[in-house]
C-alpha cells in the first residue's frame, strides 16, 4: 500500500504499509477507506483487479471509497508500471522514504 503525493512536478512517497500475506480483504478495505479519510483529496486508489480483485474493487466501491480505479494487470501492463517506477526511482535525488 502506497500513498503517493504530488508536489507540482514531483512525486512524493508518504506513506507505505506491508499487508502480512492472507490478510483479509476486509481489513484491507477498512484500512484503505481510513487512509481515504484521512487525507483530504484522493485523486485515485488503483487496485489489482486481475483474478479475485473484480470483487474488491467492487466491494471497495460500496464501502464508499469512490476514487477505486481497477487494473488488470497483464504482462504488458506490469511491464509499462515497473519501467515507469524503474525511471521515477532512477531520476530521484534526495529522496526521503519512509
Amino acid at each position: 500500500m502506497w500513498v503517493i503525493e504530488r508536489e507540482g512536478a514531483k512525486l512524493k512517497l508518504v506513506h507505505l504499509h506491508r499487508f502480512p500475506l492472507k490478510t483479509p480483504y476486509a481489513n484491507v478495505i477498512g484500512y484503505v477507506k481510513a487512509l481515504c479519510e484521512h487525507y483530504s483529496q484522493v485523486e485515485a486508489v488503483y487496485v489489482d483487479q486481475t483474478g479475485i480483485g473484480e470483487y474488491i474493487v467492487e466491494d471497495m466501491k460500496k464501502n464508499g471509497i469512490s476514487a477505486v480505479k481497477g487494473v488488470i494487470l497483464t504482462m504488458q501492463e506490469k511491464e509499462v508500471i515497473m519501467t515507469f517506477l524503474k525511471q521515477k526511482m532512477l531520476n530521484c535525488q534526495n529522496c526521503n522514504l519512509p
